[in-house]
Formats: C-alpha cells, sequence, structure tokens
C-alpha cells in the first residue's frame, strides 16, 4: 500500500481528490491509487526537562543551558489520536510519500513522525507549491527520495 502524509487535512484532501474515487475513513482517506492521511501540525513535542534527569523537575537559574545529548520527544496529547492513526498507516505501507509543505518545517513534521516511530520503508518527497489538480497530477509524477531533503529537518 502506497501512504501519503500530508502536513494538515486540506492538502490531504487535495491529493485525495486527484488520486480517484476518494472514500473517507477515520484520520484518513483511501483512493485507487493509495491512502492519504494528514498530521495536525506538530503531534509530537519535546519532553519537559525532568525527563532527562529527576534533578531538573525544579530547576534554577544555574542549571540553565539544559542542552541534552540526544532530545527525547513524546506524543502530543491533543493530537495523540491523529498520530495513532499515522502510526498504524506507516506499519501497513509498503511506501511512503511524504506530502509535508515544501519548507523546513513542512519536512520536520513528517520526518520526526517517521523517526519517532522507527520507519525503515522507503520514503518518496512530493513537492507541492499548490494545490490544483494539475500540479498535483504533474508533482505525484516527478516523486523525489526523501533523503534529498534530510538537510531541511
Amino acid at each position: 500500500m502506497k501512504l501519503y502524509i500530508a502536513e494538515k487535512p486540506s492538502m490531504a484532501r487535495e491529493i485525495a481528490a486527484c488520486l480517484k474515487n476518494p472514500k473517507n475513513g477515520n484520520g484518513f482517506i483511501k483512493t485507487e491509487n493509495g491512502i492519504v492521511t494528514w498530521l495536525v501540525g506538530h503531534v509530537l513535542k519535546q519532553v519537559e526537562p525532568d525527563a532527562y534527569d529527576a534533578k531538573y523537575k525544579f530547576w534554577h537559574a544555574e542549571d540553565l543551558p539544559i542542552v541534552p545529548k540526544i532530545w527525547k520527544l513524546e506524543v502530543e496529547p491533543k493530537t495523540a489520536a491523529q498520530f495513532n492513526i499515522v502510526k498504524n498507516l506507516i506499519q501497513k505501507a509498503d511506501e511512503i510519500i511524504h506530502a509535508g509543505d515544501p519548507d523546513r518545517e513542512g519536512q520536520l513534521l513528517v520526518d520526526e513522525v517517521l523517526d519517532f516511530v522507527g520507519n525503515k520503508k522507503p520514503v518518496k518527497r512530493i513537492l507541492l507549491n499548490a494545490l490544483d489538480e494539475t500540479s498535483i497530477k504533474r508533482a505525484n509524477e516527478n516523486l523525489r527520495d526523501n533523503a534529498e531533503f534530510f538537510n531541511l529537518k
């Protein structure tokens, strides 16, 4: 199964409309050419300082700056339901199409989810500068390897 992960629901609807015969599901749209799902902004957030060390539960100015060796993320509670839908679809997918906005934040939002769930499946990048049917179809015919865009995140 080919899975498109859009940055937001409106983008997902536009992509799905171009993939033929869209049918709404719970947190995704099934089409003849794959499934389209979406994030709702930042579905992950940085953990609080005490997740790194209990002494930071009540930190003091002399503790600053707190710079961990490895930054940790956790699921944002208010977007957990959609995160779980995306996570389950990633597990079922054969190929993933990264459909975040073509900017640094758009690249980061989808990539950090893929990294967080430990995705090892192939990821392509669709670059959408416009959401009209012609632009979406042209971009879908010219997918690129997502690895080309890692420097943006």
